[in-house]
């Protein structure tokens, strides 16, 4: 018996392609083996198609209600014909939605991407700078748009700022994600300093506050490693984050309130389509 005809026996499963539904190839998933993966990779799976067998654009094929984001592919030979492939697979854990955090405040829609998640084991400064949140690896494929360092990824009612984009083994792209939780978006009310000043008071003059949308993030989650060099932060310190069109011209020493505690504005840097505040309690 020809070799490839017993490929073509196993191989039953049909696949399809995960965002369209079209039906793609037939195919079989290659035993597991747990002892062989680690805890990033052990949602992944290698599955065997005909060398004819085409991967859809998008990379990401379906089986049953499985979605797998596909790798490399990996050819077998038998004089020099290939007579198979594997597909390198990482499990989804479902869709997200990539967006600047200025499309997240201002509710822009975007392309939804299948992604796979697994908690990150190691990070030298975990212990220095990340010990109260959670740092996760998502997995895209590599046909889709690399995102920036800072943008937020979007699960459900999940947010997770991405801080470095790696080249993963196996043929992904990996978002390196602090998990911002299901509160970060709040509503603050926003002081701006007129730049009067009250000589009776001895207090610089506050203009008319008005109700923010911001991100709202405890530092670490940026995941900067501190030095002499940069800004000092204190525990209670807390970044937040504006769209521009909704707060232009943000200055040191203005004033923000969120569940009745007052925040001095010590810090204003612009990034892309927000501003960055670095504000303290006052």
């Amino acid at each position: 018996m020809d070799i490839r005809d017993t490929i073509n026996y196993f191989s039953r499963q049909v696949f399809l392609d995960a965002y369209t539904g079209i039906s793609l190839f037939t195919g079989h998933f290659d035993i597991y083996n747990g002892w062989l993966n680690d805890g990033v990779s052990s949602k992944r799976r290698a599955i065997t198609i005909s060398p004819t067998a085409v991967v859809p654009t998008r990379r990401c094929i379906k089986q049953d209600a499985d979605v797998f984001i596909v790798g490399e592919v990996v050819p077998d030979y038998i004089n020099n014909e290939i007579i198979k492939n594997h597909l390198i697979c990482q499990a989804s854990d479902g869709l997200m939605e990539v967006k600047t955090s200025a499309e997240l405040l201002l509710g822009t829609a975007k392309t939804l991407v299948y992604f796979g998640k697994s908690w990150r084991k190691s990070w030298k400064d975990l212990a220095e700078t990340a010990e109260i949140f959670n740092i996760y690896n998502l997995y895209i494929a590599i046909s889709e748009p690399t995102p920036d360092a800072g943008n937020i990824a979007v699960v459900g009612n999940k947010l997770f700022r991405i801080n470095s984009v790696e080249e993963s083994t196996g043929g992904f792209t990996v978002l390196l994600a602090s998990d911002l939780g299901a509160d970060a978006i709040q509503t603050v009310l926003y002081s701006p300093m007129s730049g009067g000043y009250n000589p009776v008071s001895d207090t610089k003059l506050a203009s008319a506050p008005f109700p923010l949308s911001v991100i709202w993030e405890m530092f670490q989650t940026t995941f900067k490693k501190l030095t002499p060099s940069t800004e000092k932060f204190l525990p209670s310190d807390r970044i937040v984050t504006a769209a521009t069109v909704d707060l232009p011209s943000p200055k040191l020493g203005d004033k923000l309130t969120l569940l009745g505690i007052d925040y001095g504005v010590i810090g204003v840097s612009l990034a892309g389509t927000s501003n960055k505040l670095h504000v303290r309690p006052v």
